[in-house]
């Protein structure tokens, strides 16, 4: 491995070396290929393997096709082995240490795509560039690749998704005894991820789409019978080929998702919560249906937004789906609630576990806050009631006894001083109208204390209403807690 990390490094030298002595290039040349059988591998020991170093360099990332579950991506592709037929003595040559030869005309490797989307990129041709020959026999071929491979995604993380995409390389005529693939070393095993985007002010470019590349990975496996294992456990060297998977790791970045979905979703959980504290069942029922309508509308956009079905399905449906079902149970909730005060009688009774759970509710802070309501006359209702209860009294001038009252009337016709000028007939009709005066204070009190009774009739059948609706409105805050748990659960389940 060493050597042939010195060999990269040495091509900085390769103009200046080749450059001295281009006349030594074609002696070479057909001297080390004067007997030399491309179709043999470049070994002296048949049962010696031949070890092949790849490596990749990724430029561009042109599609990620989600439906169809493929990646076309395009790069070099980097290449080396040592064949033991192509040296020579550097003294003998004018000190040349390395020289170009045609591809076609040495042994390269049969590489395949094997998990290749396109039948006509299904062998790798490296013949495009001319090799690079070491007079210790180390050949560098190196080529253009396009790759359109195959993926499997998990959209189950969708819109905040993390893929995997690999491109696994083998060598398809040779098996591991006669051919095996390595890679560089340790730290230069990864592909090499440049994406060309600004060469001048030397920034790169790290997104293909709505994806931002993360990072590269390699794998080297052996595939045989029990599956690309990383180890051969038998001496069957013949069942196995030696594979080099790389691959790339992306994160979907849906920037748009969080406007068009995440905050609808929790806008219409917030309306569905809300139902259970309006004091107006069709207040509640309305709200139920308009949160039903927003999670339609925007229902359809997820939808359209949504990857293919294949795999894990995506949490964020599970959330949607989950809220649109506790929506419409707090729909029917409310509806039969409304029917209930529709229909039942004002003295129906709650069996004893129900009204057990409302008495122990009753003495609960969150259960003893009133309700929201809408309507305007019910608030302007209240604040009249707040009103006769701090300002109650009554007119002292008025005189509700009548018997009092003629007492005084006679009292005072017996302390008048009659005058000259006042005749007795004026003082007769005072005195008469002094008694309907009292005739009539005597009617008011009978209709005063005929409309007390209604009044009373009429609170008492509010009184017995008041504990239909004070219990149905107690289950309801308490619908509204196991609703708020659900939420909850569910969103701690799919934020994993």
């Amino acid at each position: 491995m060493k050597k042939f990390i010195m060999i990269f490094l040495f091509l900085s030298l390769l103009p200046f070396i080749l450059s001295g002595a281009p006349q030594h290039n074609k002696v070479i040349t057909k001297e080390i290929l004067k007997n030399y059988n491309k179709k043999h591998r470049p070994v002296k020991i048949e049962s010696s393997p031949v070890n092949i170093y790849v490596q990749l360099r990724i430029t561009h990332v042109e599609q990620i096709n989600e439906k169809e579950q493929t990646m076309y991506l395009h790069g070099q592709l980097f290449t080396s082995w040592k064949d033991e037929y192509l040296t020579w003595n550097p003294d003998e040559h004018n000190h040349t240490s390395a020289i170009y030869i045609d591809a076609f005309q040495i042994w390269q490797p049969a590489l395949t795509l094997i998990n290749n989307a396109d039948a006509k990129g299904w062998n790798i041709h490296l013949g495009s560039t001319p090799a690079l020959v070491s007079s210790s026999g180390y050949v560098i071929l190196s080529g253009i690749f396009s790759f359109y491979v195959t993926c499997k995604f998990d959209f189950s993380y969708y819109p905040y998704d993390t893929q995997e995409c690999p491109i696994a390389l083998t060598e398809w005529i040779y098996d591991v005894s006669k051919v095996n693939l390595s890679e560089f070393t340790n730290e230069h095993a990864k592909p090499i991820l440049k994406l060309s985007w600004d060469p001048i002010k030397n920034r790169s470019r790290e997104h293909a789409g709505e994806w931002r590349i993360e990072d590269t990975w390699k794998r080297h496996c052996y595939w045989g019978p029990e599956g690309c294992v990383d180890a051969i456990a038998n001496l069957q060297m013949e069942w196995y080929w030696s594979v080099v998977e790389f691959g790339i790791k992306m994160t979907r970045e849906a920037t748009y998702f969080t406007m068009t979905i995440i905050i609808p979703t929790i806008t219409t959980v917030l309306i569905t919560l809300t139902s259970f504290w309006t004091t107006s069942y069709q207040v509640a029922i309305t709200l139920d249906i308009f949160s039903i309508i927003m999670q339609g509308l925007f229902g359809w956009n997820l939808v359209h937004s949504l990857p293919p079905g294949n795999g894990g399905v995506p949490r964020i449906v599970y959330l949607y789906g989950a809220n649109l079902v506790l929506t419409l149970t707090a729909y029917i909730i409310h509806i039969l609630m409304a029917h209930f005060i529709h229909v039942f009688p004002n003295d129906v009774k709650f069996p004893f576990h129900i009204t057990n759970i409302t008495g122990v509710l009753k003495n609960r802070k969150l259960f003893q806050v009133e309700g929201i309501t809408f309507d305007p006359t019910a608030i302007i209702d209240e604040k009249i009631n707040e009103c006769e209860n701090l300002v109650n009294f009554k007119d002292p001038m008025n005189i509700e006894n009548p018997i009092i009252g003629n007492e005084l009337f006679e009292d005072d016709s017996q302390g008048i001083i009659c005058l000259d000028n006042l005749s007795k007939e004026q003082g007769v009709h005072e005195k008469d109208s002094n008694i309907n005066e009292a005739k009539q204070n005597m009617n008011n009190i009978n209709k005063d204390e005929e409309q007390k009774i209604l009044v009373e009739k009429v609170s008492k059948k509010e009184n017995k209403k008041k504990n239909i609706d004070s219990q149905l409105f107690l289950i309801r805050r308490l619908m509204f807690v196991i609703f708020l748990v659900i939420y909850l659960i569910i969103l701690f389940i799919c934020c994993q």
